[in-house]
C-alpha cells in the first residue's frame, strides 16, 4: 500500500525465530570448546551453507556471532544481510568508496609478491578476521570463500582464539601469507582434523574443499 501525506510512517522489520545465544557468546564464556562439539557445529553450518550455495548465494559473513544456538541443541545460521548472488558461480566482492577504507591510503607496496595499490578503498563487505584472501584482493569469489571463513570458526572454537589478528593492514597480510597456528598439541585434535582445517583455510581457493558437503563429509569421517 502506498503511503500518502499524513499517514503514519511505515516501519519495515524482519521476524525470526528466537534463539537465546550465539556461538560467539559461548566462545566468550567457555573459551575453548570440546572438539567433538566444534566438529558438530561445523557440520551443521556446512549443511546450511550448502542450501545457500545450491541456490547460487554466498553468505559472505560467516563468524561465531552469526551462528545461533537453541536451548534444545539447535544450531542455525543467521544474519543474511551481506548475502551475495552468484553469477556463473562467481561474484565480484563489492567496493564501496564512500565508506571508510579498510586499508589506509599508502604508496604502492610489494611485500613478498603481494601488491597493495595506493589510494584504493578496500572496504569490502564482511568481517576482516574471517575474510578469505580473494575477498581482500577484490577477486571473483564463490562458496569457497564461506568455507575459508568456516575453517577459521572451527579453529577458533577449538583454540578459543582467532588464528589471525591485528589491524586491517596486518590482517590483510596474514590472510595472504601467514601459516595457520599449530593446534596439534590440543587434546582431542587429530592429525586428520589439522589437515581438514588447513584445507578449509587454504590461501588458494582451488585447494579448499570444493563444496561445503565435501567439508562436512570429511569431518564426519574423523
Amino acid at each position: 500500500m502506498d503511503q500518502t501525506q499524513g499517514d503514519p510512517p511505515i516501519h519495515k522489520y524482519t521476524a525470526m525465530e528466537f534463539l537465546p545465544r550465539s556461538l560467539g557468546d559461548l566462545i566468550k564464556a567457555s573459551s575453548k570448546l570440546e572438539v567433538s562439539y566444534a566438529v558438530k557445529v561445523t557440520i551443521e553450518i556446512c549443511k546450511a551453507l550448502d542450501y545457500l550455495h545450491s541456490n547460487s548465494l554466498i553468505h559472505n559473513d560467516i563468524k561465531p556471532d552469526h551462528i545461533m544456538l537453541g536451548d534444545n541443541g539447535e544450531i542455525k545460521l543467521s544474519n543474511l544481510l551481506l548475502v551475495k548472488q552468484m553469477s556463473d558461480s562467481l561474484v565480484r566482492s563489492e567496493r564501496r568508496p564512500t565508506m571508510q577504507p579498510m586499508l589506509s591510503e599508502a604508496p604502492l607496496l610489494d611485500l613478498d609478491g603481494i601488491s597493495i595499490p595506493a589510494n584504493v578503498n578496500y572496504d569490502v563487505s564482511g568481517t576482516p578476521e574471517y575474510m578469505a584472501p580473494e575477498i581482500w584482493k577484490g577477486d571473483p569469489i564463490d562458496g569457497r570463500a564461506d568455507i575459508y571463513s568456516l575453517g577459521i570458526v572451527l579453529h577458533q572454537m577449538i583454540t578459543g582464539v582467532l588464528p589471525f589478528s591485528g589491524d586491517n593492514m596486518e590482517l590483510f597480510l596474514q590472510h595472504q601469507r601467514s601459516d595457520i597456528p599449530d593446534i596439534s598439541s590440543i587434546g582431542g585434535v587429530t592429525d586428520g582434523l589439522v589437515s581438514i582445517i588447513q584445507q578449509a583455510m587454504a590461501k588458494d581457493a582451488t585447494e579448499r574443499f570444493r563444496t561445503t558437503l565435501d567439508f562436512a563429509e570429511t569431518l564426519q569421517e574423523l
